[in-house]
């Protein structure tokens, strides 16, 4: 399933994400890419995604410019929405989006609700990663 959003986001994105960018998005972790596409759209028309990765469990937006060298008013507010994606991310269940936490999954870092941890066979935790 998280393929299939992966391909959804990045067709819904042409205008914003890169022709041919990776994007490993998982389910849960895709209302905080949308939120970021958005403001990134409305922030300046030249951003582009280059990636959107999942790093030991969060969200992980590469955003660059169409050019070599970024405006320099849009760089902190660039930052800021980047880093709101990946909090919100951080919080959010990868599997359903559903409020969650950093855990040690059987594949490595991951967020994860009561529910999902449950459905996984793990005892429930908060953040511990």
């Amino acid at each position: 399933m998280d393929a299939l959003m992966s391909r959804v986001y990045a067709h819904k994105h042409t205008d914003i994400v890169v022709q041919g960018a990776v994007i490993d998005l998982a389910v849960g972790h895709y209302p905080a890419a949308e939120c970021a596409a958005a403001a990134l759209r409305a922030l300046h028309p030249g951003l582009r995604i280059g990636a959107i990765l999942r790093d030991r469990g969060m969200l992980w937006l590469d955003v660059g410019y169409e050019t070599a060298v970024y405006p320099d008013d849009i760089y902190d507010r660039v930052l800021e929405i980047v880093t709101d994606a990946r909090t919100l991310s951080a919080w959010s269940c990868a599997v359903d989006g559903r409020p969650g936490w950093l855990v040690n999954g059987a594949g490595g870092p991951v967020v994860l609700c009561p529910v999902c941890q449950t459905a996984a066979g793990m005892e429930v935790r908060r953040h511990e990663a």
